[in-house]
Order: structure tokens, then sequence, then C-alpha cells
């Protein structure tokens, strides 16, 4: 028979939603649709969804005035972003267009060089090897852009396909928390929009296109919202795991193998179905384009374009880096919790004393198999792949901090 869901928190590593009950109390484990009084995504969801660039959804059968009414209003801002990401695309392929042909073309690279030699400081008679010097640094700076870019539509696109299937796989009781936590994010996203709407119209209003100060002030909006609805896909995934890990870890100390193995296998096939439907290929894509955002970021600051200044904007650089590292490692780490908890259960059947040495050997042998995992790439999401990642990652960012604080 199915085991039931577990409401009491396990010990090990915490996330935000360790303190809720598990909503379905008594009912089997692999239920999927948890809610029984709301049928719709609360206001403050909504409005956090619609500021992380997430595109609302609406069923086949709905009519043309529900679909002006409830879906229209919510997909302006997204539109506005995954437009403006469309069009920052658009214009770094041009410029990287440019700056490959100085660097393919002598006689094109002679005229660059003649036409910036006082912007860039070239020096007379090597103009066509400094304009290939320049337009390799643009060239490696617009591809840092252009995967951020991508980043960013890659994103919105997989978040908003998998809006629903989310939403209904969250209980009620922690839909309430997320409604909480939504509106003290809303808050934050507007403060920080307003700091940069400020910024750029009294700063950056005289250098900066207009088009890129709009993007600047979407982005202010978009960022905290994006990582924390980001993080509620993490989230998920180890509540889910929760729901069952106090019961199998008594199962773990008990006699009966054939229940422990039916248990471990309805919670794998639980956590997999979440894993598939909601998280895996966010995470996926949040991983790729992260660790090679700070491969290019971390190249770009080695070798910097006078479009960089980062004279003056290092700082600025640094704390992207910090953000960027944060929103890309935070749901991994906390999905290490799942392989944490799994080398808990492990270690308890390896003291088990009651169970038949035959029948728990062959349990242990096959665990790998049956135990529930976080998977990306299909690799188990684990501390010291996470640790690795972080530090290769990082290390180009901390080398060029280090040196800038000591130039």
């Amino acid at each position: 028979m199915p085991h039931k869901r577990v409401n009491n928190a396990n010990r090990g590593r915490t996330n935000s939603w360790d303190n809720l009950e598990v909503a379905g109390a008594g009912t089997p484990a692999a239920t999927n649709t948890l809610h029984t009084v709301r049928d719709e995504e609360p206001l403050p969801l909504k409005m956090l969804w619609m500021f992380a660039g997430v595109f609302p959804s609406c069923s086949r059968n709905s009519t043309g005035k529900e679909v002006m009414l409830k879906t229209v209003p919510w997909a302006l801002f997204p539109l506005f972003l995954l437009s403006a990401t469309l069009f920052c695309f658009g214009d770094g392929i041009y410029l990287m267009y440019n700056s490959v042909l100085i660097l393919t073309n002598d006689e094109i690279a002679q005229e660059y060089g003649i036409q910036n030699a006082a912007r860039l400081n070239l020096p007379n008679g090597t103009w066509v090897e400094s304009a290939k010097t320049v337009a390799k640094k643009e060239i490696m700076f617009f591809v840092f852009l252009s995967a951020i870019e991508i980043y960013c539509v890659l994103m919105m696109v997989f978040l908003s396909t998998s809006r629903v299937a989310f939403f209904e796989r969250i209980s009620d009781k922690q839909t309430i928390f997320l409604e909480k936590y939504s509106k003290a994010n809303i808050l934050f996203s507007a403060i920080l929009g307003g700091i940069s709407v400020f910024i750029s119209a009294f700063a950056l209003a005289g250098d900066t296109p207009w088009y890129y100060m709009c993007v600047t002030i979407g982005l202010s909006f978009w960022l905290p919202s994006f990582i924390y609805t980001l993080k509620m896909r993490s989230s998920l995934l180890t509540a889910k795991y929760k729901e069952y890990y106090v019961q199998l870890k008594q199962m773990a100390g008990g006699t009966d193998t054939h229940e422990m193995t039916r248990a471990l296998l309805d919670a794998r096939k639980d956590i997999n179905e979440v894993c598939t439907l909601c998280v895996e290929k966010p995470l996926t894509i949040n991983f790729v384009f992260g660790i090679l955002g700070f491969l290019f970021l971390g190249i770009s600051l080695a070798h910097p374009t006078n479009q960089m200044n980062t004279g003056a904007l290092m700082p600025l650089y640094l704390v992207f880096g910090i953000a960027f590292a944060y929103l890309v490692f935070s749901p991994l780490w906390e999905l290490t919790s799942i392989a944490n908890q799994n080398y808990i259960l492990y270690q308890t059947l390896c003291h088990n004393r009651d169970m038949t040495p035959e029948k728990l050997g062959c349990l242990l042998q096959r665990f790998d198999q049956l135990c529930p995992q976080a998977l990306l790439f299909e690799i188990q999401v684990t501390p010291g792949i996470v640790r690795s990642a972080f530090a290769t990652g990082l290390t180009p960012l901390l080398v060029k901090a280090i040196s800038w604080l000591f130039s």
C-alpha cells in the first residue's frame, strides 16, 4: 500500500519551506494536484511572475474576453523584457559582425584605426594591429552580452512553459507561504527599479542610448523576482522529498525490505516527475549559461574594452558577478540536501541489525537505483559537484577582483 505523506521537517540542510506542514497528510504520496480551494494563482504570485518575465497561461476553453482580462495585462511586462532582450541581442550581433570584419580585413582595420586613433589612444603606424586587438576584446565582450541575453530568453521560455505544472504541484499552505514572501519581493523589485530609474535619468541620460536605459530599468525590476522564482523550483523539489524522508528513515531502521523498496520507488517516481516537469530544464539552462557567463565575464575583465569603463565600473561588474553566482549556485546547493539525506538513509540501512543480511545486501546494492535523486544532465546534484563548479566558475572573477584591489 502507498506510504503516507510526512508532515515533519527532517534533520539536515533546511530550505525556505521547512517550517510548513505538508498538505494532504494521510493521502497517497504520488498525488500530484494538491489544491483543494485555490483554482487560480493568487495576485502576489501573478505580479511576482510578471516581474520575473514569466508569461501567463490560459486554458484551452478560455473565451476571448477571459484571455483579454486574465492573460494580456500580465503578459505586457514579460513581452517588453523579451522584445528589449531580442533587440539588444540583434544590436550586439551587428556590432560583433563589424568587429569580425575589422579582424579579418586589413583595409577595414586600417580605416577603423585611423578614424578612432584619438579615442582609442592608438599609436601612429600600428593602426591595423591595434584595431585588431581592440576588435578581439570587443568580440569577447559581445559574446558575454549575447550569452546573458540568450540565457534570459531561454529562462523566460522554460519558466513560462512549466508555470502550470509548478502551480499544480504546490499545496495550499505552500501557496500561502509563497504569497507572503512574494509581496516582500515585489516591494524590493519596485525599490530597486526606482533607484535604477533615478540613476538612468540623472547619471546615464547624456551618454547612454535610451533603449539601453529602458533595458537597465527593466532588468532592475526583473532580477529580484527572477531569483526568487527560480529558487521556488528547487524549494518545491526539496519540499517534495521531505514528504517522504521521515517515513523512509523509519523504514530504514525496521525489518521489512519489501516495503522499504516500494517506498523508495514511490518517492523516486514522484521526485522524478516533479524534476522533469518543473525543475530540470530551468536549472540546466541556469547552470550552463551561468558558467559560460562567468567565463566570458572573466575574460572580458582581463582584457577590457573602452566601452566597459572598468576604471569606474569595476565594483559594479564584481557585484554583478557575485549576484550572478548566487543566482546560479543557490538553487543547486539547495538540491544537495536530497543527496545528503539519501546518504543518511544509506548509513541507517548499513547499521540495521534487524533485516536479514541477504535482503539487506541486495537493497544496499540497488540503493542508488531506488532512491529519489535530483538530476541535471543525468548526474545527481551532490555537494562535491556544486563546490567544484562554484570554484571553477568564480576563479576568473576572484583573480580579477584581487588584481583590482591591489592595483
